[in-house]
């Protein structure tokens, strides 16, 4: 019992040093907190404007949102916007982009629309540095993860204007804390869905944070609905980091995010308002 009482309680704090952020950087991250970001842009995928197309972030740079969008590769090392790799869900297509070719790639229209899937760069040419941009990275893995960090990085190097990147892989975000240290940057996280063991293991350290020792991010961002859940209160209310909500789905849920949520990702409705000042 005695070893015990020694034992937990080192391992409580050695738990706590590894979720602990850092301190961040606040103040930086205000741009963030003062507009509300659209999620994968101003979208609607039963209309014209499909998530993540080139006509959704234009809408939303002409109502004065921020955009969220999600970067990927293709065979050949383009950079594309998608959230998903697999093209059944966006476009009815079951190919995935890490398998075709951009010139492969191109013709394909976003859930019957005409927008097609726009590259990297021609996203951040029609935003313009106009609204603040939170860009995930995607990375399913571990592998090429520095080659994807690099090549992300060298486009954005080039970019004016807010923004900050984030990522579920904890990978990602440490590479830019050691390569890119001066841009913004946050860490994805979720529930998660139930995985077999020893996989399960893996994915609760990724939803709580466990990595944060080695990223230092300067924000968490959140499923919405996972607010209640003791981790992310640990993270938020004894860390007091800067926690970015998603996906804010109605005003309803923008009003219970707001003291919640230092940042607000809202997506499948227009909020009746444009910022929180």
């Amino acid at each position: 019992m005695e070893i015990l009482a020694f034992v937990l309680p080192v391992l409580v704090v050695l738990w706590l040093l590894a979720v602990w952020p850092g301190k961040g950087r606040k103040e930086r991250m205000q741009v963030f907190s003062k507009q509300l970001i659209a999620h994968r842009g101003l979208h609607n995928n039963k209309g014209d404007a499909p998530e993540n197309s080139l006509l959704a972030f234009r809408r939303a740079v002409d109502a004065g949102y921020g955009i969220e969008l999600d970067v990927r590769e293709t065979k050949d090392e383009a950079l594309v916007i998608c959230h998903d790799d697999n093209l059944k869900r966006v476009a009815g297509v079951k190919k995935k982009i890490s398998g075709m070719a951009l010139t492969d790639l191109k013709p394909i229209r976003l859930f019957s629309s005409e927008e097609g899937v726009p590259t990297f760069e021609e996203a951040l040419a029609v935003i313009g540095g106009k609204v603040p941009l939170v860009v995930e990275v995607k990375s399913e893995d571990f592998q090429n993860v520095t080659r994807l960090c690099e090549h992300v990085a060298a486009v954005l190097d080039a970019y004016e204007g807010p923004l900050c990147m984030e990522s579920f892989n904890p990978g990602v975000v440490r590479w830019f804390r050691k390569n890119r240290p001066d841009m913004l940057r946050g860490q994805l996280s979720d529930r998660f869905k139930k995985q077999k063991f020893p996989d399960s293991i893996l994915m609760f350290l990724f939803s709580c944070c466990f990595f944060n020792f080695a990223t230092k991010p300067d924000f968490i961002a959140y499923r919405f609905s996972c607010a209640n859940l003791l981790r992310f209160r640990l993270i938020h209310g004894l860390f007091h980091a800067t926690c970015a909500g998603w996906t804010i789905r109605s005003e309803e849920d923008l009003k219970n995010a707001a003291p919640v949520f230092d940042v607000i990702i809202f997506d499948s409705f227009t909020p009746a308002q444009k910022s929180r000042e």
